[in-house]
């Protein structure tokens, strides 16, 4: 059983820490930002330097980095940050202990997890970059050289990137990673099966989101024309929105906030088939085209058409759902992506 050590803000990325079970995994937590004398009373930083030092860490795995001061930031925010976070500064300074005994000794491979939304590493990361081994991000764009666009007067274009010998370097430790599902959550929904009552389903929220505006259109459409359409802007609680899923040929997955989404690969756990858009990004064992996913161009494009040619074919799409309920469980399971994480180590 490997150990490992797991350094993650409270607040910010909850999933990561969630990807690695202790039930798979011998795991120490290093946790801050909890603006909590109780949390910081349970980071045992003694015993962790000591460990590190002794090389009993198979790897150290870095969620979201303690963030003092924001480069991309004016002065007056960064000094407003600074203050609001005064109480975490314990912990902080923990975190400081902690990369300075893996800056002291490269045997330990750090790995860096960033599951944010945006394409671009916050140029905060930087200087976790030349010490971890992979830098793992959701979001990556296909030219992962891009993803470095604009976090310096140096970065403005490819071209300049190219010419950074750190960002080169850095692009090399770059690997593109899923939102994934919680093995739990993919249990509960891969065990509901329906007879399919419904040719498409969707339901979420389309105030402010003119992507989703566009495709209610197109998804009104189809309801027109006689297909079974389930449209709703209501949120279900999660047995009936599996249930949903589970009686549905087509499911729309929409974009969030990210490319990436956890709907995707919970359709796909229900036995539907995701209906989404191309992504410009570099994906992680992505749901495959007519095999296990549908996807179309553009919401305001070709979202009516693409649905329409998919639902002539009613039979093979049955079987695809079951494809993308196998491709999660095989990839996306958080459980899945911890062994990708570690395969290097």
């Amino acid at each position: 059983m490997k150990s490992l050590l797991l350094v993650d803000e409270i607040f910010q990325s909850r999933h990561v820490r969630e990807i690695f079970s202790d039930a798979s995994y011998r795991i120490d937590r290093y946790l801050f930002g909890a603006r909590d004398e109780s949390q910081n009373r349970r980071n045992d930083i003694a015993g962790i330097i000591e460990k590190l030092r002794a090389h009993r860490y198979d790897a150290v795995i870095l969620g979201n980095p303690p963030e003092y001061w924001n480069p991309r930031k004016s002065a007056p925010r960064n000094l407003s940050r600074l203050q609001k976070r005064w109480g975490d500064l314990p912990a902080f300074l923990g975190c400081e202990r902690i990369f300075h005994e893996l800056r002291k000794d490269e045997r330990t491979p750090l790995y860096m997890i960033d599951q944010m939304d945006s394409p671009i590493v916050d140029n905060a990361k930087f200087r976790f970059m030349e010490r971890c081994a992979k830098y793992f991000k959701r979001e990556l764009p296909s030219n992962v050289i891009n993803t470095f666009l604009y976090t310096s007067a140096k970065a403005e274009s490819p071209d300049s990137i190219l010419h950074d010998a750190n960002l080169r370097s850095w692009a090399a430790k770059l690997r593109p990673i899923s939102i994934g599902i919680s093995d739990e959550r993919f249990e509960r929904a891969a065990a509901v099966r329906a007879e399919k009552k419904y040719d498409l389903f969707f339901s979420g929220d389309f105030t402010n989101r003119p992507v989703r505006q566009s495709g209610r259109d197109a998804l009104l459409k189809l309801q027109s024309n006689g297909f079974r359409v389930h449209i709703s802007d209501e949120r279900y609680p999660e047995n009936v929105f599996h249930q949903l899923c589970a009686q549905s040929l087509l499911c729309w997955s929409p974009e969030g906030f990210g490319s990436d989404c956890y709907r995707h690969y919970e359709i796909a756990a229900c036995g539907s088939v995701p209906l989404r858009k191309h992504s410009p990004l570099y994906p992680y064992a992505p749901l495959r085209e007519n095999v296990d996913c549908v996807y179309y161009s553009h919401e305001s494009f070709d979202i009516y058409e693409v649905a329409r040619r998919a639902l002539g074919r009613r039979e093979e799409l049955s079987q695809m759902g079951e494809n993308a309920r196998e491709r999660v469980r095989e990839f996306h399971r958080y459980s899945r992506l911890a062994e990708y994480i570690l395969a290097e180590t």
